[in-house]
């Protein structure tokens, strides 16, 4: 296949190498263009195409669904949701309660396989029954992850080396502090020390600013959308940038335009994805 995309590239301009490649795989758009997916349903959409290139995820939810008699969304819901929202973080690739866990068109089809009607259906929160704890009828859970001796080694080398009870995770980007919190104090103090803390604390080169010009974590998912699209064009199909840019350009605009920006995307992508395979994995 690679030899024959040097022929192809040796003959063909980059636009005609564009035609030639979709004309042999059609449906290539669902596997790079999110930029239809609802808004609000970004999130899902991250993580379900993202959570598709990684093995050790996939391999994990086939294990769940290989006992399940009932192979319909509701039906992997009623048997292993409870698990999947028991918010273990020791043991689940934990994605926030993304619903690509029970899809069955999950992971052979694209995020938009799936017709609107059907994922607003399932995008509704459950209840909060036995079989789906909400998070206030899980705090247990949390109060176990927070108080596990694991935590506490890592409470332990934080303040031997830095003289600070935080716990600082660069793959989810947050920190785990303790605080001692002063009642008698009013709250225009306690909020002054604690912008003090942040002011002293925010690790560098987070999403968000000192001075709140940060980025929603809508607009991070689809700006790590499109670091996807360019991981997979450049590859998974082994696209060169100058017909990945063809391939991509719509109304006179391409996804990323320049060698440089293209490589940078695909570097992104491969960051997020080991983070997220090494987190599902629990050796981060």
């Amino acid at each position: 296949m690679d030899a024959e995309r040097k022929i192809l590239s040796a003959i063909f301009k980059p636009s005609e190498q564009a035609r030639q490649f979709r004309k042999q795989n059609p449906s290539i758009d669902s596997e790079w263009d999110f930029s239809r997916c609802p808004v609000n349903e970004t999130s899902e959409c991250f993580f379900w195409e993202y959570t598709r290139e990684i093995p050790s995820i996939k391999q994990w939810v086939k294990k769940l669904r290989a006992s399940c008699s009932d192979k319909t969304f509701d039906g992997f819901k009623s048997a292993y949701g409870r698990r999947v929202m028991s918010f273990d973080l020791k043991r689940t690739p934990q994605t926030f309660g993304a619903i690509f866990y029970f899809a069955p068109e999950w992971p052979d089809n694209e995020y938009a396989f799936v017709n609107a009607q059907e994922r607003r259906r399932r995008l509704i929160p459950p209840d909060s029954t036995p079989k789906f704890p909400s998070i206030i009828q899980a705090w247990p859970v949390f109060a176990k992850l927070y108080l596990d001796r694991q935590f506490f080694e890592k409470l332990e080398h934080a303040i031997r080396e830095t003289g600070k009870p935080t716990v600082h995770d660069s793959t989810t980007s947050s920190t785990d502090a303790i605080f001692n919190i002063q009642w008698a104090f009013p709250d225009n103090r306690l909020k002054k020390e604690f912008a003090a803390w942040l002011k002293n604390n925010r690790p560098k080169g987070t999403w968000a600013s000192r001075r709140g010009e940060g980025v929603s974590l809508v607009k991070q998912h689809q700006r790590a959308l499109r670091h996807l699209a360019a991981w997979r064009l450049l590859g998974k199909y082994s696209l060169d940038c100058e017909t990945a840019e063809e391939l991509t350009r719509k109304n006179g605009k391409p996804l990323y335009s320049g060698q440089d920006n293209w490589l940078a995307a695909k570097r992104e992508a491969e960051k997020r994805l080991q983070g997220m395979a090494n987190f599902a994995a629990g050796r981060s």
